[in-house]
């Protein structure tokens, strides 16, 4: 709710939209000029409108979708992880230092509501010993298989050793491998 009226509150993000509009288009016109040597062809005017078309049209979709949408994971879908990090491998020898406190890391820090603000069961954590293949292959298959909507997004972390096969295809090095 907003103590503005609607129409409003309408111009208040239609206007932020077109004032914020400029320095986003022409930070990227200007380095592609000067920095890489990429020419403008075509006319500004053009630019401008295309842009400022753009960013209205995308800006009354997003409204339009906010206005209608009870949750953002209605509007976004929900954001699943998979997060891997192996430094104790059952080979000794190839042990890592950092990589589970890396997965950890990155965890404590996705659910730390002022930071990432995921859902603790949106997210699955293998570290060491748990990150064998089939468990691995169990996460992306299964527990992923049975939770992901086409409309959500899924981020898969690795952190561990990994390794060429025939053709330069790489693979992850499993806990057990």
């Amino acid at each position: 709710a907003s103590p503005m009226r609607r129409h409003e509150y309408l111009i208040a993000q239609l206007t932020a939209r077109v004032v914020f509009l400029a320095p986003e288009v022409t930070a990227p016109l200007l380095f592609g000029t000067f920095a890489l040597g990429v020419p403008i062809r075509g006319s500004l005017l053009a630019i401008a409108v295309v842009c400022t078309v753009g960013a209205l049209a995308f800006g009354g979709l997003g409204l339009l979708l906010a206005s209608r949408a009870r949750t953002i994971e209605a509007i976004s879908g929900l954001m699943n992880l998979v997060l891997v990090g192996i430094s104790k491998y059952a080979n000794p020898a190839i042990n890592l230092n950092f990589a589970a406190a890396d997965a950890q890391a990155l965890q404590t820090l996705l659910l730390d509501p002022e930071v990432g603000a995921f859902k603790a069961e949106n997210v699955r954590v293998l570290l060491d010993d748990q990150a064998s293949r089939k468990n691995i292959v169990s996460a992306l298959n299964t527990w992923l298989g049975a939770r992901v909507k086409p409309q959500d997004s899924v981020l898969i972390f690795y952190s561990g050793h990994g390794a060429l096969g025939n053709n330069n295809d790489a693979f992850w090095v499993t806990y057990d491998a």
